[in-house]
Protein backbone atom coordinates (compact mmCIF):
# COMPACT_ATOMS: atom_id res chain seq x y z
CA UNK A 1 0.00 0.00 0.00
CA UNK A 2 1.39 3.40 -0.99
CA UNK A 3 2.01 5.96 1.71
CA UNK A 4 0.60 9.47 1.73
CA UNK A 5 3.68 11.09 0.19
CA UNK A 6 3.81 8.51 -2.63
CA UNK A 7 0.14 9.22 -3.37
CA UNK A 8 0.73 12.96 -3.27
CA UNK A 9 3.68 12.75 -5.69
CA UNK A 10 1.52 10.73 -8.10
CA UNK A 11 -1.33 13.27 -7.88
CA UNK A 12 1.15 16.11 -8.50
CA UNK A 13 1.92 14.61 -11.90
CA UNK A 14 -1.69 15.35 -12.93
CA UNK A 15 -2.73 18.27 -10.73
CA UNK A 16 -1.09 21.62 -10.02
CA UNK A 17 -3.43 22.87 -7.33
CA UNK A 18 -2.79 20.43 -4.48
CA UNK A 19 -0.49 20.60 -1.50
CA UNK A 20 0.46 18.45 1.44
CA UNK A 21 0.92 19.12 5.15
CA UNK A 22 4.20 17.92 6.61
CA UNK A 23 4.61 17.62 10.36
CA UNK A 24 8.07 18.44 11.67
CA UNK A 25 7.70 16.13 14.65
CA UNK A 26 7.64 13.13 12.29
CA UNK A 27 11.11 11.65 12.01
CA UNK A 28 10.47 10.65 8.40
CA UNK A 29 9.76 14.24 7.33
CA UNK A 30 13.46 14.82 6.63
CA UNK A 31 13.19 12.20 3.87
CA UNK A 32 9.73 13.27 2.70
CA UNK A 33 10.42 16.98 2.16
CA UNK A 34 13.12 16.49 -0.54
CA UNK A 35 10.87 13.99 -2.37
CA UNK A 36 8.02 16.49 -2.36
CA UNK A 37 10.26 19.36 -3.44
CA UNK A 38 11.65 17.21 -6.27
CA UNK A 39 8.07 16.78 -7.51
CA UNK A 40 7.62 20.58 -7.33
CA UNK A 41 5.06 19.97 -4.61
CA UNK A 42 3.52 22.54 -2.29
CA UNK A 43 4.20 22.01 1.42
CA UNK A 44 2.44 23.33 4.51
CA UNK A 45 5.02 22.83 7.27
CA UNK A 46 3.72 22.59 10.84
CA UNK A 47 5.00 21.15 14.11
CA UNK A 48 2.53 18.27 14.49
CA UNK A 49 0.09 17.56 17.27
CA UNK A 50 -0.94 13.93 17.46
CA UNK A 51 0.12 11.51 20.18
CA UNK A 52 2.33 9.03 18.32
CA UNK A 53 5.03 6.58 19.36
CA UNK A 54 8.50 7.97 20.04
CA UNK A 55 9.73 5.51 17.42
CA UNK A 56 8.19 7.66 14.68
CA UNK A 57 8.02 11.16 16.19
CA UNK A 58 10.21 13.54 18.13
CA UNK A 59 8.67 14.10 21.56
CA UNK A 60 10.75 16.98 22.94
CA UNK A 61 9.94 20.55 21.89
CA UNK A 62 13.61 21.30 21.28
CA UNK A 63 13.95 18.35 18.87
CA UNK A 64 10.74 19.27 17.07
CA UNK A 65 11.82 22.91 16.71
CA UNK A 66 15.27 21.86 15.45
CA UNK A 67 13.70 19.58 12.85
CA UNK A 68 11.20 22.24 11.77
CA UNK A 69 14.08 24.67 11.39
CA UNK A 70 16.05 22.16 9.28
CA UNK A 71 13.02 21.42 7.08
CA UNK A 72 12.26 25.12 6.72
CA UNK A 73 15.83 25.77 5.53
CA UNK A 74 15.43 23.02 2.91
CA UNK A 75 12.21 24.59 1.71
CA UNK A 76 13.67 28.09 1.49
CA UNK A 77 16.72 26.79 -0.37
CA UNK A 78 14.84 24.53 -2.80
CA UNK A 79 11.13 25.24 -2.72
CA UNK A 80 8.61 27.61 -4.16
CA UNK A 81 5.06 28.02 -3.01
CA UNK A 82 5.05 26.77 0.56
CA UNK A 83 3.62 27.74 3.92
CA UNK A 84 5.13 27.91 7.39
CA UNK A 85 2.36 27.20 9.88
CA UNK A 86 3.52 28.28 13.32
CA UNK A 87 2.87 30.79 16.10
CA UNK A 88 6.36 30.27 17.54
CA UNK A 89 8.08 33.69 17.54
CA UNK A 90 11.57 32.23 17.22
CA UNK A 91 10.65 30.12 14.18
CA UNK A 92 8.74 33.01 12.60
CA UNK A 93 11.80 35.23 12.89
CA UNK A 94 13.99 32.47 11.48
CA UNK A 95 11.64 32.25 8.48
CA UNK A 96 11.85 36.01 7.92
CA UNK A 97 15.65 35.80 8.08
CA UNK A 98 15.70 32.91 5.61
CA UNK A 99 13.38 34.83 3.28
CA UNK A 100 15.94 37.64 3.15
CA UNK A 101 18.62 35.15 2.02
CA UNK A 102 16.56 33.11 -0.48
CA UNK A 103 13.79 34.15 -2.78
CA UNK A 104 10.80 31.99 -1.96
CA UNK A 105 7.10 32.38 -2.62
CA UNK A 106 5.83 31.51 0.85
CA UNK A 107 3.29 32.56 3.41
CA UNK A 108 2.70 32.23 7.10
CA UNK A 109 -0.38 30.33 8.20
CA UNK A 110 -1.85 30.88 11.65
CA UNK A 111 -5.04 30.16 13.55
CA UNK A 112 -7.59 32.92 14.03
CA UNK A 113 -7.54 34.51 17.46
CA UNK A 114 -3.95 33.54 18.24
CA UNK A 115 -1.00 35.92 17.81
CA UNK A 116 -3.20 38.50 16.08
CA UNK A 117 -0.75 41.32 16.80
CA UNK A 118 2.10 39.28 15.27
CA UNK A 119 0.02 38.56 12.16
CA UNK A 120 -0.56 42.27 11.56
CA UNK A 121 3.11 43.01 12.21
CA UNK A 122 4.11 40.42 9.59
CA UNK A 123 1.68 41.89 7.07
CA UNK A 124 3.07 45.38 7.78
CA UNK A 125 6.54 43.97 7.08
CA UNK A 126 5.33 42.73 3.67
CA UNK A 127 4.68 39.04 4.39
CA UNK A 128 1.57 37.13 3.35
CA UNK A 129 -0.40 35.70 6.25
CA UNK A 130 -3.36 33.35 5.96
CA UNK A 131 -5.58 32.74 8.95
CA UNK A 132 -7.67 29.68 9.66
CA UNK A 133 -10.45 28.51 11.90
CA UNK A 134 -12.39 25.29 11.73
CA UNK A 135 -13.58 24.84 8.18
CA UNK A 136 -12.71 28.35 6.96
CA UNK A 137 -9.67 30.23 5.71
CA UNK A 138 -8.94 33.85 4.92
CA UNK A 139 -6.03 36.17 4.21
CA UNK A 140 -4.77 39.37 5.78
CA UNK A 141 -3.64 42.39 3.86
CA UNK A 142 -3.22 46.11 4.37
Amino acid sequence: MADTVDSYVEFRKKLDNIGIAIQAYMKRSEEDVPRILDSRGVIRLCKGAYNESSEIVYKRKKSIDENLSKLMRMMFERGRGFAVATHDEKLIEEATRLSSLHYADFEFEMLMGISDKKKLELVDRGYRVSTFRLGRAGGLSR
